[in-house]
């Protein structure tokens, strides 16, 4: 129901056929332990290629 009025579906059917999907027992493990290693500060990864910095002009430009 928290999933249908965020995604403001006027039918909990649609969230529930289109968004609710079931995962494999595999899966679940593999996301916990994921979860797990995030919540104990896992090792942050930087952006040695330089591909997360903006590449917009500082100051906005004009079309003419």
């Amino acid at each position: 129901m928290v999933i249908q009025r965020i995604l403001r579906h006027a039918n909990v059917s649609t969230t529930a056929t289109d968004y609710i999907k079931t995962a494999a027992d595999d899966v679940r493990k593999a996301t916990t332990k994921l979860e797990n290693h995030i919540v104990d500060g896992g090792e942050i990864q930087s952006d040695t290629a330089g591909t997360l910095e903006s590449n917009l002009p500082v100051e906005p430009s004009t079309v003419q």
